[in-house]
């Protein structure tokens, strides 16, 4: 490897693992104020699993996709927040399914709600495991980065 394109790579495996690690922490500071949120009954609408394949790959990717309302203060409110980053799809799709089963259409469930904008609320409070993913992907571009480093 030449010079330029080792730092070009040091500089993108740095700027990469930092973004996935501020990302994971976002996160988790979101998941740390909604464990002081109160409860409210809620109703599950719909619940389903949305499953693709990236381009090439055999693996399948799998997301939660639920509905629910939730009423506070006479009003009512609807999310398809699961829980913080549940935007991210994981290969695991028993994972996927112990989460979509216990939240099939139910007459009621227990939603999470910021008592100061009611319009945030959560199904499940906590880090759910692939949330934890962007922390070690994080750490495995910072690692890299410091073997090229070291060994470059």
């Amino acid at each position: 490897m030449i010079a330029e394109e080792i730092v070009l790579l040091h500089t993108c495996l740095q700027i990469g693992g930092i973004l996935f690690i501020i990302l994971f922490l976002g996160i988790y500071y979101q998941t740390r104020k909604s464990m002081r949120w109160a409860t409210t009954k809620g109703k599950i609408l719909s619940s389903s699993i949305s499953s693709w394949n990236m381009s090439g790959e055999v693996e399948k990717l799998h997301e939660t996709k639920i509905e629910y309302q939730y009423e506070v203060d006479g009003r009512l409110y609807s999310s398809k927040r699961v829980y913080y980053g549940d935007w991210l799809a994981t290969n695991s799709l028993s994972y996927v399914k112990k989460i979509t089963e216990g939240y099939g259409i139910k007459p009621s469930c227990v939603v999470y709600y910021n008592p100061r904008k009611p319009q945030n609320a959560v199904l499940i409070k906590g880090i759910a495991p692939p949330v934890y993913s962007l922390l070690v992907f994080g750490l495995v571009l910072i690692g890299a980065d410091i073997c090229i480093y070291l060994f470059f």
